[in-house]
């Protein structure tokens, strides 16, 4: 996946005075990252969709506090982390996701794009094991996976959105990958 560049720090701080063009520019520079977050926790198009949102309005209403202590990737990562955890501790979506209890395999973006039939049914296969497995792990654990192994980010990036220490990163990724290797051995 390639990294898209840090908005401009002069466009980050009209977004701070509230210039809707360079909020515009936040929103199309970031929403691809950000909704993909998002679907890594939710596993529902719809529900990434609506914590992207929820995330980018988070975002605009403190804008204006953020202080550019990090990147504003990072400060977008977490309000998106925070967005999403929020959201499955939340009683009524236990009790839906209860009641509508599956992974619909067309939600899952297709992420094979190698013209082989069969080696793409495998690849879509893997990506459905693979988000069933994440969706077995406690939220600490899929956050660790998310962040590091799904979108990338860098050992001090994660524990500034997590808000812990680059060596609690380093641990809390090592048992969710063993946790999660525990889930997939079998089916992988």
């Amino acid at each position: 996946m390639s990294r898209q560049s840090e908005m401009p720090d002069d466009w980050i701080q009209r977004a701070r005075d509230g210039d809707m063009a360079a909020l515009d520019m936040l929103v199309r520079c970031y929403q691809d990252r950000i909704y993909q977050l998002c679907y890594w926790f939710m596993k529902d198009a719809a529900e990434a969709d609506d914590m992207a949102q929820e995330t980018f309005m988070r975002a605009f209403k403190a804008m204006a506090r953020f202080r550019g202590d990090a990147a504003l990737s990072t400060w977008l990562y977490r309000i998106g982390v925070n967005t999403c955890k929020n959201r499955l501790n939340a009683l009524t979506y236990r009790i839906r996701k209860y009641f509508t209890h599956s992974l619909d395999a067309g939600d899952a973006p297709d992420l094979s794009a190698t013209g082989n039939p069969a080696s793409e049914l495998i690849d879509k296969e893997r990506h459905i094991l693979l988000h069933r497995a994440i969706a077995q792990l406690p939220t600490d654990k899929k956050q660790m996976i998310i962040l590091r192994d799904i979108q990338g980010l860098a050992y001090d990036e994660i524990a500034r959105i997590a808000d812990i220490k680059i060596g609690t990163v380093k641990s809390r990724l090592a048992r969710a990958r063993q946790a999660l290797y525990l889930i997939l051995r079998d089916d992988w």
